[in-house]
C-alpha cells in the first residue's frame, strides 16, 4: 500500500481527496482569525477609534483580516490533507504530486463549484452611498487567498526538498 501511494500520480489524486474533509477544518480556523481580528480591535480602544476615524484604516483592517482568512482556509486544508498522504506514502513527495492536487482543486473552483462565498464580508464601505449593504468575498481575496495557501501547505506538507537530498546522498562516490 506504501508504495502505490508514494507514486507522485497517486499521492497527488490522495490529497486531493483528503482535501474534502479538511477543507472544513481550514474554514473554522480562518473564521476563527476573521473574529479574532475583530475581536481584537473592538477590545482596543486605541485601534477602535482609528478604524472609526480612518477610512484608509478600517479597509486595511478588512484587507488583512480577508487575505489572512482565505490563505490560513487553504494553508490549513493543505497541510492537514498532504500531512495524510505523505503518512500514508511513509516519505516525502515530489513537486509533481502539489501542482497535481492544485491542477484538480483548480479546475474543481473552474468547473464545478466556486467556493468564493464560504466566507462572507460586508463589503458596504466599498459600494456607492445609498446602495445598502453588499455582502460577498473580499474583492480578489477567495480564490488568490485559498490557492495561495493551499500551495504553501503542500509544499511545507509533502517536502519535497527531502527527495533531492535523499538523492545526492544516494549518488555513487566517486
Amino acid at each position: 500500500m506504501r508504495e502505490i501511494a508514494a507514486i507522485p500520480l497517486v499521492a497527488g489524486v490522495l490529497c486531493s481527496i483528503f482535501l474534502f474533509p479538511t477543507r472544513l477544518l481550514g474554514q473554522e480556523i480562518a473564521q476563527v482569525f476573521r473574529r479574532s481580528v475583530d475581536h481584537v480591535i473592538s477590545r482596543n480602544d486605541t485601534l477602535f477609534e482609528l478604524m472609526i476615524r480612518s477610512e484608509t484604516a478600517a479597509d486595511t483592517a478588512r484587507l488583512v483580516q480577508a487575505w489572512g482568512s482565505w490563505i490560513l482556509y487553504g494553508l490549513v486544508a493543505a497541510l492537514v490533507a498532504m500531512w495524510l498522504t505523505r503518512w500514508l506514502a511513509a516519505r516525502a513527495l515530489p513537486w509533481t504530486s502539489i501542482w497535481l492536487v492544485a491542477g484538480i482543486w483548480l479546475a474543481i473552483y473552474l468547473f464545478v463549484w466556486k467556493w468564493d462565498n464560504d466566507i462572507i464580508f460586508n463589503l458596504s464601505a466599498l459600494q456607492p452611498a445609498g446602495s445598502g449593504p453588499v455582502w460577498g468575498p473580499w474583492p480578489y481575496a477567495g480564490s488568490f487567498g485559498f490557492f495561495i495557501g493551499l500551495i504553501t501547505g503542500l509544499a511545507l506538507a509533502a517536502k519535497p526538498w527531502l527527495l533531492y537530498e535523499e538523492e545526492e546522498r544516494n549518488k555513487p562516490q566517486g
